[in-house]
């Protein structure tokens, strides 16, 4: 891989300010080329909008395709709202267990999502929902037994995938049962290696199984596998994903401008961090100027030979491999548009799952 900064954008997804494709958006993105980025609520206007922003990014992104994503998990946490089909959190599929809904609701999710230029889904969640004092999961999970959680989510993604959207399952290790918010701090899962490895692991072997396209990592300590490194960037934990879960799909973090890394790692000190642990994209939500250094900082050391070259020479193969195979946004024009997103066929499929909501 050449050391170019261009190169190393894109093991990159980046969040950014604006709804528009303006002159002050192209200068930043022509300046870090990211492989990736990041849709939230600040971006996002109206679905025609979306379509339009989506496609001005693959124009300056050139003939490689740009991974576009965004949480579209349902209930709480969903970036776009009416007029797209709108589902209640997780836990109302956990209650009704039915793995064919499942399915039809991934389909749905990922067919909206393509026709705006979404192509990568940070979702569904597969942590266990554990103890009631969790203050960021509750109803995003889909449930507490890890046979289930792990049939449900693999039918999310085969969903999903099928509509020809990546899904991301998150966040691996797993967070359930920790009590602490990790936009605010680093949340410890105090249980052991044994549960760790037996139970919290296997809704995610149900997501290899089902060919996930990507996996989320935790900000999550987990002392019984790494007493100092939280899961993002421990060595030891990724080493799971790959050897224990043989994974070889992309290993995307979490937001690493979040309380649980940023109040112990510099952005950039945790960049390199992840991407020496085994992570491939480093996804950072915002803030210019510490992506900007977080991208200097892994480039330094590539040249320091700190960060391995074929390090990043296989988080790039793995990235390519996900851009084939979802190829580049490609939204619908404003008529097809509104007449797919909440489609009476869709909104059915919200309507079979709405009595299980909370």
């Amino acid at each position: 891989m050449s050391r170019g900064t261009a190169s190393l954008g894109d093991l990159f997804f980046l969040g950014f300010e604006g709804t528009a494709p303006d002159a002050a958006l192209r200068e930043w993105f022509e300046a870090i080329r990211p492989g990736g980025v990041v849709l939230f609520a600040r971006n996002i206007v109206a679905p025609e909008q979306v379509a339009d922003l989506t496609a001005a990014l693959q124009r300056w992104r050139g003939e490689s395709p740009l991974l576009v994503a965004v949480d579209q998990e349902g209930g709480r946490v969903a970036r776009f709202g009416p007029p797209f089909t709108v589902f209640p959190g997780n836990g109302a599929l956990g209650r009704a267990g039915d793995i064919a809904l499942a399915e039809r609701v991934g389909g749905v999710l990922g067919t909206e999502l393509r026709a705006v230029g979404v192509t990568l889904n940070l979702a569904p969640v597969l942590d266990l929902r554990v103890g009631p004092a969790n203050p960021v999961l509750g109803e995003r999970c889909l449930g507490e037994d890890p046979a289930s959680v792990g049939a449900l989510g693999a039918a999310l993604i085969r969903g999903m995938q099928g509509a020809g959207v990546a899904a991301a399952a998150k966040h691996f290790p797993g967070h359930g049962g920790t009590a602490v918010d990790s936009h605010e701090g680093l949340p410890v899962v105090a249980a052991e290696a044994a549960w760790i490895t037996g139970t919290a692991l296997a809704p995610f072997r149900g997501a290899v199984a089902a060919e996930v396209g990507g996996i989320m990592t935790a900000h999550v300590c987990c002392p019984a596998l790494d007493r100092d490194l939280p899961a993002t960037l421990s060595p030891r934990i990724l080493g799971l994903l790959r050897q224990d879960l043989r994974f070889g799909g992309v290993a995307i973090s979490d937001d690493l401008l979040m309380g649980a890394i940023v109040r112990t790692w510099p952005v950039e000190e945790a960049a390199v961090l992840a991407l020496g642990a085994g992570v491939d994209a480093v996804l950072l939500s915002g803030d210019p100027a510490a992506q900007a250094r977080a991208l200097a900082a892994v480039e330094a050391a590539v040249t320091a030979g700190r960060l391995p070259a074929a390090r990043l020479a296989e988080a790039a193969a793995r990235l390519t491999a996900l851009r084939r195979r979802v190829g580049p946004p490609r939204p619908l024009a404003p008529g097809p548009l509104r007449t797919l997103l909440g489609c009476p066929a869709h909104q059915s499929v919200a309507s079979a799952l709405r009595p299980w909501a909370a």
